[in-house]
């Protein structure tokens, strides 16, 4: 499987002076009502600020890694609370190949937030994506 960027809504959000992404900007929340809402995007500001989920969500069981051509996305911690899951994944370099990635690339049907706090993996930079979905997809 091979992992290709494509034109999908989404926000780009720099935390902790993450490098910013050299990829096209995305459209405005006004402008794209499929946008991250305001809630979602809090819930990653709390993981990230206070480095754990926020109130009222349990630990789940996590899923085996899931490998592709130039990186493995290695599950780290997943949460939910019956209608919000948020998982935490390390994008992890095969075999010390390069790899660029973005918000976009991460989205489909049920994700409703991404950050990524890199924006490329190599043998000596593993960036961590967060990503919360919807539970009822």
């Amino acid at each position: 499987l091979r992992v290709f960027a494509s034109d999908v809504p989404g926000t780009i959000q720099s935390i902790n002076n993450a490098r910013k992404s050299s990829s096209k900007p995305a459209p405005s929340p006004a402008a794209d009502p499929a946008s991250p809402s305001a809630a979602d995007v809090e819930l990653l500001r709390i993981l990230v600020s206070n480095n754990e989920p926020p109130a009222g969500f349990d630990p789940l069981v996590l899923p085996a890694p899931v490998s592709f051509d130039k990186f493995t996305i290695v599950p780290l911690a997943s949460w939910s609370n019956g209608t919000k899951r948020i998982s935490v994944f390390s994008l992890v370099s095969n075999n010390g190949a390069t790899a660029v990635v973005s918000p976009p690339q991460f989205y489909r049907e049920g994700v409703a937030a991404v950050m990524v706090d890199g924006d490329s993996i190599d043998a000596n930079t593993s960036p961590t994506l967060f990503i919360v979905e919807d539970e009822a997809q």
